[in-house]
């Protein structure tokens, strides 16, 4: 198995299964088998001391039966292939399921009693066993998974298994299937002062004068959506760009939300910052898909980045998937506050790791934006959002 693209992944797998995927052993004696070749040593070994043609012929019928099982233990194996079917976006926290196509591409041999270990199962004690898949044959084993680490994985490995007869050796192959899952962030829940936060805003912004929309201050431009107002659609822009585009007038604007996200966890705090890092990002996540249900945009700005939709679903999922790959830095929220680009038309919100960032709140101010600071290591962070 090839490690995760995010540093979030170690705590999904067993290092001493990892370690058995990447051996390069593919046929050796079980523990049964050792101890039969043990005995057998003992054996020849007896045989030769006593000068008794009855061991040794005891000896050479285990000897037999040793060496049949090797041969078929190696040609239970079949010659295999395997192809996974797996979402290409999954939420951390939520099952989803795993297909593998497996496939025996020999012409004359069968695959006996073989299980399937694939990466995502590394966690498990047994894979999947096939009892019987003929030369030519293709069965699908079906399971279901839960990761609970956002980030983005590289999947290569599916392990194929088998001790046909006697369990004395097994044979194991390991199978490339390279494939990308991409874990989302987990979603929680919106409180009450969150929702109370933005109908403020919501309600200042619905008090702007709608008579004439045509005079009103424009402030840019997006595609049109079902539901949107004909009048407002921009026909040159729209007959250049091939698609209905309209224009944005600024009391709408103040509905859409910029979310600052803390990444820095430098500092006497590190291991709370660490802790809270995941708690902001699973917020940032609910807050964007908070936004494109009332179909308004959002964006996220972090140290080095930036992820936006503008309140289409497509959007959105990319969007989140920005979000999976974010890692820890050390840039504060003062300097994010000073580097992002920022509106004092929208609702602006800041995900601390630490602290109300008094700073960041005077940084803003110089820019004329009103900046509200969600406190990840506080108590009162409870008030606006709930992990599930």
């Amino acid at each position: 198995m090839s490690a995760p693209l995010a540093k979030t992944t170690a705590g999904d797998f067993r290092p001493d299964t990892i370690a058995r995927m990447r051996s390069k052993r593919v046929f050796e004696p079980t523990l049964a088998g050792r101890i039969t070749l043990t005995f057998l040593f003992l054996g020849f070994w007896g045989a030769w001391a006593v000068r008794s043609n009855q061991v040794f012929f005891v000896a050479c019928a285990i000897a037999a039966t040793v060496l049949a099982s090797a041969l078929l233990t190696r040609l239970a194996a079949g010659c295999l292939s395997v192809q996974r079917d797996l979402p290409s976006r999954v939420f951390a926290g939520v099952e989803f399921d795993v297909a593998l196509r497996v496939k025996n591409r020999s012409r004359w041999r069968p695959a006996l009693d073989v299980a399937f270990l694939d990466t995502l199962q590394v966690s498990e004690q047994t894979g999947e066993i096939v009892p019987v898949l003929p030369p030519g044959g293709e069965v699908s084993v079906r399971y279901r998974k839960r990761m609970h680490r956002r980030g983005i994985y590289t999947l290569r490995y599916t392990l194929a298994a088998t001790r046909f007869p006697f369990g004395i050796f097994e044979r194991r192959v390991m199978l490339d299937n390279p494939a990308r899952l991409v874990v989302l962030p987990a979603l929680g829940g919106l409180r009450r002062d969150a929702y109370r936060e933005f109908r403020r805003r919501d309600r200042s912004a619905a008090r702007a004068p709608r008579a004439n929309e045509g005079a009103q201050e424009f402030h840019s431009l997006r595609e049109y959506r079902s539901g949107d107002n004909p009048r407002l659609i921009h026909w040159r822009t729209s007959a250049r760009a091939g698609e209905l585009v309209r224009r944005v007038m600024r009391h709408e604007s103040a509905q859409d939300v910029t979310i600052l996200l803390d990444t820095c966890v430098v500092g006497l705090d590190s291991e709370m910052r660490q802790r809270n890092i995941e708690k902001a990002i699973s917020c940032a996540a609910t807050l964007l898909v908070h936004a494109q249900r009332r179909n308004r945009r959002a964006a996220v700005h972090y140290a080095g980045g930036s992820a936006e939709h503008r309140g289409s679903r497509a959007g959105l999922m990319a969007a989140l998937e920005q979000l999976a790959g974010i890692e820890g830095g050390r840039v504060g929220p003062t300097a994010l506050v000073q580097e992002a680009p920022l509106s004092g038309a929208t609702t602006v919100v800041l995900l601390s790791l630490a602290g109300q960032a008094e700073d960041a709140k005077r940084a803003a101010a110089a820019r004329g934006v009103e900046l509200r600071v969600w406190d990840t290591a506080h108590a009162a962070f409870g008030r606006y959002f709930t992990r599930r």
